[in-house]
């Protein structure tokens, strides 16, 4: 009778075990590989709407398109948020001078900053274009994606007062009244040039607002730096009490709020920003400082050199340029006008 050798019979075992082990992490292997073409080839794909593009395979780091990196991005942003302190001179008819550079001091710490970091928080965490539509659908459903998107575009309509007070500045200008023919020729001028460069893409439109924003900052700053080197600041005027009748809150807060917000406008060019996670906090602060310093100090000069409450009761959009000129001439005055036209090109 032929016995078994027991150190043969566990050496078989071991061998089949081992095989077994072998041919299993050649299957997962395989499974893995096949994952990743899988992955791979999802990504090469595009979304067919913004509600399909799925969230985890969007990162920066996948997207050779982002053009737009901090520096222009405080471009866009300034105009967006912020895009100069015209329109907002009519505020200082509503309250004593204190009131009312509170109200432009406070605004961007209570509206434009929570707005600003919802929008880049959201950005960061869907760089896809769609902006607030794409979050609404994403927290809510199509319902209020659609909504949003439809409020939104009904918000557009309150853009028509740009023209007008584009006009306005380029007949301060040109010191004539522009007839219907010239007003048209320049509406399509415009619209031209306008389209062009939004169909060139982002990258322009981001290159244009850097450009732009040097034309509208420069006035202000010039106004700034005359206002504190003719010693035209004062404490006394800013703490006058002669300024009559109660604090109009309602108009007052409305423009501070008008002047500094739009932000959650930028979601819509989330795919095209450059590392998302830190390009949006540095223009972040980066505005907030800009916006802080280009609404408190000109208000603050536009106040001193013009005093009388009653100056202010019948502003026009070109009462910048009316300060500017008190302030510095006629060289400032057509600098703070031109940055006016730009401004509300940019718009």
């Amino acid at each position: 009778m032929i016995q078994q050798d027991p150190s043969g019979d566990e050496a078989f075992q071991e061998g089949l075990v081992e095989l077994v082990r072998m041919e299993r992490d050649a299957l997962l292997s395989q499974k893995q590989s096949e994952k990743i073409v899988i992955d791979t080839e999802l990504q090469e794909l595009p979304a067919k709407n913004v509600f399909d593009i799925d969230i985890n395979r969007e990162s920066s780091s996948l997207s050779v398109n982002r053009v737009v990196g901090p520096f222009r991005l405080i471009a866009v942003l300034f105009f967006l948020g912020y895009g100069g302190s015209y329109g907002v001179e009519g505020a200082i008819s509503k309250g004593p001078p204190l009131y009312v550079l509170c109200a432009f001091l406070v605004a961007p710490f209570v509206w434009s900053i929570p707005e600003a970091l919802v929008t880049a928080e959201l950005s960061a965490a869907i760089p896809t274009n769609g902006g607030n539509i794409l979050w609404a659908k994403r927290a809510f459903g199509e319902f209020w994606a659609w909504q949003s998107g439809f409020w939104t575009l009904l918000s557009v309509v309150g853009v028509s007062i740009y023209p007008l007070m584009f006009f306005s500045f380029v007949q301060q200008l040109s010191q004539t009244t522009l007839s219907f023919f010239y007003q048209m020729l320049i509406h399509l001028s415009l619209a031209v040039v306008i389209s062009i460069v939004n169909i060139i893409g982002v990258k322009s439109v981001s290159i244009g607002n850097i450009v732009f924003s040097l034309f509208v900052m420069s006035p202000f700053f010039c106004l700034i730096i005359l206002g504190l080197s003719n010693n035209i600041l004062s404490w006394k005027v800013m703490t006058s009490s002669e300024w009559e009748g109660p604090v109009d809150w309602k108009p007052l807060l409305t423009t501070a709020i008008w002047s500094c917000g739009g932000y959650t406008t930028m979601g819509q060019l989330a795919s095209d920003i450059y590392n998302p996670q830190r390009s949006f906090p540095l223009a972040i602060i980066a505005v907030v400082v800009l916006t802080l310093f280009f609404s408190i100090l000109p208000l603050a000069t536009a106040i001193c050199v013009e005093p009388n409450q009653g100056a202010w009761m019948t502003f026009g959009v070109g009462k910048w340029a009316q300060i500017a000129q008190l302030v510095g001439g006629d060289w400032l005055h057509f600098l703070m006008a031109f940055g006016g036209m730009i401004s509300e090109l940019e718009k």
